[in-house]
């Protein structure tokens, strides 16, 4: 996304706020005064968006301003779609700058897929996970019949092993995204089949 095109120069207190040497919780409370909002977390699972005190974006409705050690970029938005499409690259950037687990494998934020894009609600946090959950599949390709245990908890995967084969991708609690991993060969499961207890249910599937 072109983001600059959006540019504003930022109002004076920021600045001001700034030179007198507050450091970036300082600068939330007295933005909080003025309508401005700090966003803690954005995507499906609510990941950290920036890295409080010295990373932290801040929106005030159609407006944004994104604070990196006292550096200042001032956004202004046509409407909302905009400005959340705008935190997503931003959001996108920083985790990738972080190596952080659940933006492996996907190079450019236009490829993110829609689970870590738009604000963290906890309903969408719910639909989106599987918490605690202990989930076993038989993964089923042209060429094999395997079992696996999955996915255990909270959190994200970039590779299951099944049998003598590594499925890589990056895998959330989302079940639909089993589909989306494939061996170093390129083979992808078919389907997949969820079963209770991969002992109970026994070898080979």
């Amino acid at each position: 996304m072109n983001k600059s095109q959006y540019e504003i120069e930022p109002e004076d207190y920021w600045q001001e706020w700034r030179d007198e040497g507050n450091d970036g919780y300082d600068i939330m409370e007295l933005a909080e005064l003025l309508g401005w909002h700090a966003i803690s977390s954005w995507g499906a699972h609510g990941w950290d968006l920036g890295s409080w005190p010295y990373v932290i974006v801040f929106a005030r409705k159609l407006d944004l301003l994104v604070w990196v050690e006292g550096d200042l970029t001032r956004y202004h938005f046509p409407d909302i779609a905009t400005r959340n499409a705008a935190i997503d690259d931003i959001a996108f950037f920083y985790w990738k700058h972080a190596n952080e687990d659940w933006v492996a494998g996907i190079h450019e934020a236009e490829y993110a897929p829609q689970y870590l894009r738009g604000p963290y609600t906890g309903k969408r946090g719910d639909e989106h996970d599987v918490r605690g959950e202990r989930m076993y599949v038989c993964l089923k390709t042209h060429f094999l019949h395997e079992c696996a245990l999955v996915f255990e908890g909270k959190g994200a995967l970039r590779y299951v092993q099944v049998g003598r084969n590594v499925y890589r991708g990056t895998l959330r609690t989302n079940r639909t995204d089993l589909l989306g991993l494939q061996t170093s060969k390129g083979v992808k499961p078919s389907h997949y089949v969820d079963v209770p207890d991969l002992d109970a249910y026994g070898p080979g599937c």
